[in-house]
C-alpha cells in the first residue's frame, strides 16, 4: 500500500510545473491586436511586489555564492531541509525532500565537513552525530558555519526589507 505523504510529495512538483507552463504566475496585460486582425497573446509581467521578492531571495541565495560561485540547488534544499527540522536522520530528510536515502547521504557528505569522495573538504555545514535515544542511528545537525549561514540568509532577508520601506 503506497505511503499517502509519498504520493502528496509526489505530486508537488507536478503543481508546480503545472503551475508554471499554465502562466498563473503574475498577471496578464491586455493583448493586442496585429495588423491582420489577430490578437497578440498578453504578455506575462510581474508585479512590482513579486519582483522585490525575487530580488529579497536572490540576496539571501548570495551568501551560497559566497561559498562556493557554483552551489548546486540540491545542496541549498539539503541544507534548508536540515535547517528547517535539524536532528533528523538522513532517510527522514530524504523521503521528505522525495529523493533516494542514497542520494540525501551523498548530499549531507557534501555539505558536511568532508566532501563524499574524501578527497577534499566538504563545505562544513552540518554533522552526523548519534541519536541519543536510539544510538543506532545517526541524527543531522547544523555545525556553527552553518547556524552562522543561515544567520547570513535571515540578516540578508531582513536587511532587504529594511531597505525596501
Amino acid at each position: 500500500m503506497a505511503d499517502p505523504a509519498q504520493s502528496t510529495r509526489r505530486l508537488q512538483p507536478i503543481r508546480l510545473r503545472a503551475h508554471l507552463a499554465g502562466g498563473a504566475v503574475g498577471r496578464a496585460d491586455n493583448g493586442e491586436a496585429r495588423n491582420d486582425g489577430t490578437e497578440v497573446p498578453p504578455k506575462q509581467s510581474f508585479t512590482d511586489q513579486e519582483k522585490d521578492e525575487a530580488r529579497c531571495l536572490m540576496a539571501a541565495l548570495r551568501n551560497f555564492s559566497a561559498l562556493r560561485g557554483t552551489m548546486p540547488l540540491q545542496y541549498v534544499m539539503a541544507y534548508l531541509q536540515i535547517v528547517s527540522d535539524e536532528g533528523r536522520s538522513v532517510t527522514e530528510y530524504a523521503a521528505k525532500l522525495g529523493v533516494a536515502q542514497s542520494v540525501m547521504s551523498r548530499h549531507i557528505l557534501d555539505i558536511g565537513p568532508r566532501n563524499r569522495h574524501a578527497s577534499g573538504a566538504g563545505f562544513n555545514l552540518v554533522e552526523q552525530g548519534v541519536n541519543p535515544v536510539d544510538p543506532g542511528l545517526k541524527e543531522i545537525k547544523l555545525t556553527q558555519k552553518g547556524r552562522g549561514l543561515y544567520n547570513a540568509i535571515r540578516d540578508s532577508m531582513h536587511n532587504w526589507r529594511r531597505s525596501k520601506r
